[in-house]
């Protein structure tokens, strides 16, 4: 299936082939005549999806839109996915924030767009009676206002270069829970050789505008633009999911998936066209059939002047035989609708055309396959244009992206987006449960006393120094009140106060540690299984993300955990200290810690302020890694 569409969306051709290349030729031609006929000017870029360039300076493309002198530029959305392939898995957690980062190093958002949103969302934030923070205001900006009311331009081939390797250099050794990587060193090096000779093919092309505004929103009671971009094929992958609900059923003839793919393709256009105007008297009507539109139009204006449907422009005359292919493409634009040459084929017909059995369109039915025509399916209005997945989320508008090619190869993505990370673990963690009065301390904390590093010289059973200050403030942690549902700001202070007494290497971030082997498996007859996946731990790593959980460690993984663990063990040693649960039952041990310990863990990932100034993480337990603990 190959579908060529123009800067609103709509679909100017959809064909099925037997293959690419020299089978296009066809199309692609009888798109240019088409434009001939019309009168109207070649485009000035065409994005592809490969084919962008070649060694002789002349894209192949433009062989199949001869005599056409254009830009061709590569859609960047297939840019992106190309990275993917050096990916161990796409479901690992931090696929997406890969992905974000790549579309910041391509792109660059407009500064004056960018504060009028952000204005206009923290207006209406302040609507509830609260005073955001720049924090929250960005946190509750979407993908698709991003993408609905800002423009953003392409950073130009050397500096998208340059960013691009200090991401895979600063994620290179990136793990998710379970200690699987997300990169597969091996396959992203040649990937990324290979698409460094195409960063400039996703340039703009200078002196073209791509952003249109079809409309206005208001927002917080400030006036927002709506845009509508033509960059790249977004529209056309949203038309790829669409095709499917096209054809109800699973069977059809022919002529059937014929009338199918003119219908689905019609209504497209309908309604790309709707959205693609500014029109302050839309009738709003869902109706597809051209000819009864058309007759509503015109005695409209004889009785009252007036057109009913105004958006609806008449679609000009057919140049060639076939009514249906007139149908396909008639839309709303402002200037009269592109008619099909007569020799032109659509849908099932180009296949036809190209294996000579076009007689398979004829009327006569198959009895296999009945004469009866399944109902078509209610297409449901989806606003494509916002449906564009090389936006980049909120959080890196306005990263500072040359930061991060300057950390530590060995830092792991958990913890260089900590509120990333601190959202997923939230998610995951164990829910807590109902907490009972019991005898157990609820006092407020106890400040320990000043101390500095050098002061420190205790160590732990492996003979590790610096164990006096994670004692301090695992102490501090197991003393705050267990039925508070938040930090208060002196407990937060007080944190980040005994945090930075810390030795360094206690401050390092937490690298989590592989939980699979790469080992023979024993199949039948002595042989080895083939294992699927770049690498082990594949299949776990994706029924995590599937599930939403997070891999458990075990608490002497993590010195601070380990501390908290032997303070929770020391306090629940006596029964009347352990919390209990729904049915008034005393839990044992190993629970009493879990649930304890997921408060504090709790506590501490949803405190955005030790989220911004530590790099404090409390690993995720489950009673099977205490209990073995």
């Amino acid at each position: 299936m190959t579908n060529v569409a123009n800067e609103r969306g709509q679909v100017l051709n959809s064909v099925l082939t037997t293959g690419e290349g020299a089978g296009l030729d066809a199309l692609c031609q009888g798109i240019v005549e088409r434009y001939k006929d019309a009168l109207e000017p070649e485009p000035d870029v065409i994005y592809v999806d490969r084919d962008c360039c070649s060694a002789s300076g002349k894209p192949a493309v433009l062989s199949l839109f001869r005599p056409w002198r254009t830009q061709v530029r590569l859609d960047i959305f297939h840019f992106m996915r190309r990275f993917v392939t050096g990916l161990t898995t796409e479901h690992h957690h931090l696929f997406q924030t890969f992905l974000s980062k790549i579309s910041s190093c391509i792109f660059e958002w407009d500064r004056v767009d960018i504060e009028k949103l952000r204005e206009a969302k923290k207006k209406d934030l302040t609507k509830s009676g609260r005073m955001p923070t720049d924090a929250q205001v960005t946190a509750s900006i979407t993908t698709a206002e991003l993408a609905k009311h800002c423009r953003r331009r392409t950073r130009g081939a050397e500096e998208t270069g340059r960013l691009i390797q200090g991401v895979l250099d600063a994620m290179w050794d990136s793990t998710d829970s379970t200690g699987l990587p997300l990169i597969n060193h091996t396959s992203m090096d040649k990937v990324w050789q290979v698409q460094k000779k195409h960063l400039p093919c996703i340039q703009d092309v200078p002196g073209v505008d791509l952003y249109t505004q079809v409309g206005h929103v208001y927002k917080g009671g400030q006036k927002l633009q709506v845009l509508r971009c033509a960059r790249g094929s977004s529209s056309l992958e949203s038309f790829h999911r669409h095709q499917c609900s096209f054809v109800p059923g699973w069977r059809c003839n022919a002529m059937h998936m014929q009338m199918y793919m003119l219908e689905g393709g019609a209504r497209w256009n309908i309604n790309r066209g709707k959205d693609a105007l500014d029109i302050s008297d839309n009738s709003g009507t869902r109706l597809y059939d051209v000819q009864m539109m058309t007759t509503i139009n015109s005695m409209s204006r004889r009785i009252l002047g007036s057109d009913l449907i105004p958006e609806f422009q008449t679609p000009g005359k057919p140049t060639g035989k076939s009514n249906m292919k007139q149908i396909f493409l008639s839309s709303y634009a402002h200037k009269s609708p592109i008619s099909y040459a007569g020799n032109e084929k659509i849908a099932v017909e180009y296949l036809f055309a190209q294996s000579g059995r076009g007689d398979l369109l004829a009327p006569e039915q198959s009895p296999d396959l009945g004469s009866r025509i399944p109902d078509v399916q209610e297409e449901e209005k989806v606003e494509e244009s916002l449906d564009d997945r090389t936006v980049c989320g909120a959080v890196d508008v306005n990263l500072d992206i040359t930061q991060v090619a300057k950390r530590q190869v060995s830092v792991p993505a958990e913890q260089q987006e900590p509120p990333i990370t601190a959202e997923l673990q939230q998610q995951d963690s164990q829910t807590p449960l109902e907490q009972q009065e019991t005898p157990s301390p609820a006092h407020s904390p106890t400040l320990p006393p000043e101390s500095t590093p050098q002061e420190d010289t205790c160590s732990d059973h492996r003979g590790i120094p610096g164990w006096k200050a994670i004692d301090k403030l695992a102490a501090y942690l197991v003393s705050l009140k267990r039925d508070i549902t938040a930090l208060a700001g002196s407990d937060e202070h007080q944190i980040i106060r005994l945090y930075n007494l810390l030795d360094e290497a206690d401050k390092a971030p937490f690298v989590y540690g592989p939980k699979s082997r790469r080992r023979s498996l024993q199949g039948p007859w002595r042989a080895s299984r083939k294992r699927s996946g770049a690498a082990p731990g594949v299949q776990a790593a994706e029924r995590l993300y599937l599930s939403g959980g997070v891999a458990a460690e075990k608490p002497d993984s993590n010195r601070l955990t380990e501390c908290l663990c032997l303070h929770l063990f020391k306090e629940f040693s006596l029964a009347r200290n352990r919390p209990r649960d729904a049915q008034g039952k005393i839990l044992p041990t190993p629970q009493a810690i879990v649930h304890t310990y997921q408060h504090i863990k709790q506590l501490v990932e949803e405190s955005m302020v030790l989220q911004r100034d530590t790099d404090l993480v409390l690993v995720t337990l489950n009673n099977t890694t205490v209990t073995t603990w």
